[in-house]
């Protein structure tokens, strides 16, 4: 099957196309302004949680990734028992408040080494 031939656009379809706007993409020209106002609530939103939820932390957010670094290394080797025996002892060698931490760890959801490495994460928090 040969499709149909293509003529060029007559001169006077050149002439008005020669001044029109280029096409605008449907989410903008559709966006009222409850909408755009919506989504800034929405993302004011999440960022007071997320500084809220950041205020929590009984650690800065580098000892926080680097604890978690560790006991990925840590339970991908030996598993979790179910207790904070991984996370006490990096708190101990890095001269952390250990039951100070632990407590916070607690109240942000660890209940264990493996429950503060779901839970505590800050990549995947809010």
């Amino acid at each position: 099957m040969t499709s149909p031939p293509k003529f060029p656009p007559s001169e006077d379809c050149r002439s008005r196309l020669k001044g029109a706007p280029r096409a605008v993409t449907v989410k903008h020209v559709t966006e009222r302004p409850a909408e755009r106002e919506r989504r800034r609530l929405r993302a004011e939103y999440k960022r007071s949680e997320r500084r809220a939820w950041e205020a929590q932390l009984p650690l800065t957010l580098a000892d926080l990734r680097a604890l978690l670094d560790h006991l990925d290394t840590e339970l991908g080797v030996r598993g979790c028992d179910h207790t904070f025996a991984a996370t006490e002892a990096w708190l101990a060698a890095h001269e952390h408040d250990v039951e100070r931490v632990i407590e916070g760890l607690r109240t942000l959801g660890g209940g264990c080494d493996c429950e503060v490495l779901a839970n505590v994460d800050p990549e995947t928090h809010v």
